[in-house]
């Protein structure tokens, strides 16, 4: 049995699709737990009558109109808002059906935020009407009913992957928002639930403890002939030891909950007070917002109904923000708004807090040196500590400061014969290349970036270190 996390899957799933070669991977799911809410259609067409893009943009429009009316009816919060909370995945398709060749178009639709146990979800949708009495979902909508377990489990191709059955690797692809980017790709996970999802039907079914996959994670072979291994379990892996290597493909947050080491000491209720403080001076009234959760440094704010008037003077009646607590002592927020600025300085949160030296001070780096490895950024730190005592206290820090920036680069990856995977990252912090290389030959590589950092960072028990499978087709 081997033990996966959610971002362990996203770093192979993503690399793996990347190079064109995507995994066989099925999220499980048991009728007795509570999962993401979501949606699956399926349409069939003759392959001399399949839909033009503009068809198939007029037909997930209609498909994503039916699934707002029916969140609008069960929500309870009445905070559902589809520009934040719907994803839409695609795996449009050549197929054999009922004997023919076929173009299959295939929507999965996503409701972050959202929970619910997924018989009663299906009972749910039969049961729903639309303004004219008639039924919300009837067999003519090609809503596929029969992917919600009424009992036992069921296996959903997960995001990124292929199914694999009769020679199938068609991955299923996230679609990007309106505003062109990918939503993270937490939300296209089913079994990615947090605590602050809001539950429909209150039907008390348990949560998922844990994300659980069932797959050999083995890239198609298909193309070379090959055959594919039989699927296996993966041991499921509970949320605590969710953690993306080197930030996220797509932009994973850490889970709810988890502290930033840095915000040690303070909880969410200290941290909301200086947000709305900041946010006062500025001319945002309390009133207009609520805090929907903590991940790591940032609180998600969730808009009132009555509205919030955002920084740059907008009305937003759904757009929510969120508040960073950067390790510099700077509050920064962010507007969900496509009208608003990405992050804007609302204030500082930590005014006493002793600065660092600027060799060993993450935030000054430059956004080079933030995507690709510059060894001059340790060896100017070497040189700041050199005369200095273990003991001293910026030596602790300078210690910090070499593994940190080691970890952003570079993965240790355990086996008969250890290797090291060097990555690079793109403007947005997403992986765009990796390479691999012998320790030896790494530590060859890696001798300029400062005397002795580089064993001290293979030698740290706070390395990033992978297991040889789960990081061979990176």
């Amino acid at each position: 049995m081997k033990c996966i996390t959610p971002a362990q899957f996203e770093f192979n799933a993503t690399h793996t699709a990347n190079n064109g070669c995507p995994l066989t991977a099925f999220e499980v799911l048991r009728n007795e737990q509570t999962y993401k809410v979501f949606f699956d259609y399926d349409a069939y067409y003759p392959i001399d009558q399949q839909p033009s893009a503009l068809a198939l943009e007029a037909l997930d429009h209609s498909n994503q109109e039916r699934i707002n009316t029916f969140m609008q009816q069960h929500d309870p919060t009445s905070t559902y808002e589809p520009s934040l909370h719907l994803h839409v995945a695609q795996r449009h398709r050549e197929v054999i059906h009922h004997g023919k060749q076929q173009h299959k178009v295939s929507f999965r639709y996503f409701v972050s935020g959202f929970v619910a146990q997924l018989s009663k979800q299906k009972a749910a949708m039969e049961a729903a009407r639309d303004e004219s009495g008639g039924a919300l979902f009837p067999a003519s909508s090609n809503f596929d009913l029969g992917v919600y377990p009424t009992k036992g489990d069921r296996l959903l191709n997960a995001i990124l992957c292929a199914k694999g059955k009769d020679g199938d690797k068609t991955p299923l692809k996230p679609m990007p928002r309106a505003d062109g980017q990918l939503p993270e790709l937490h939300n296209f996970l089913v079994g990615y639930v947090q605590t602050s999802d809001v539950q429909l039907f209150q039907d008390g079914a348990r949560a998922p403890s844990a994300f659980e996959l069932r797959s050999a994670f083995t890239p198609h072979h298909a193309a070379q002939g090959g055959q594919m291994r039989t699927p296996s379990t993966l041991a499921a892996t509970p949320y605590t030891m969710l953690a993306s290597p080197a930030g996220s493909m797509l932009g994973t947050p850490p889970p709810p909950g988890e502290r930033s080491a840095h915000l040690e000491g303070m909880d969410s209720a200290d941290l909301v007070v200086l947000a709305q403080s900041a946010l006062m001076k500025r001319g945002v009234a309390a009133s207009g917002y609520r805090l929907r959760h903590q991940r790591g440094h940032e609180l998600y704010f969730q808009t009132g109904p009555q509205g919030c008037r955002c920084l740059n003077g907008e009305q937003h009646d759904s757009n929510n923000f969120i508040v960073r607590f950067s390790q510099s002592g700077a509050m920064q927020f962010r507007c969900f708004s496509t009208k608003c600025s990405k992050w804007e300085c609302i204030g500082t949160w930590a005014e006493c807090k002793e600065k660092l030296p600027g060799a060993l001070d993450c935030d000054l780096l430059s956004p080079a040196q933030m995507q690709v490895f510059d060894p001059h950024v340790l060896h100017d730190a070497t040189e700041f500590v050199e005369g200095l005592q273990p003991q001293d206290k910026l030596y602790g820090v300078y210690n910090d400061f070499v593994i940190w920036y080691f970890n952003r680069f570079l993965y240790f990856i355990a086996g008969a014969t250890p290797e090291v995977l060097q990555v690079t990252h793109d403007a947005d912090g997403d992986i765009n290349s990796a390479t691999r290389r012998t320790v030896e030959s790494s530590t060859k590589v890696f001798c300029n970036a400062g005397k002795g950092t580089f064993k001290m960072w293979l030698e740290s028990p706070d390395r990033n270190s992978r297991q040889g499978y789960e990081c061979k087709y990176c």
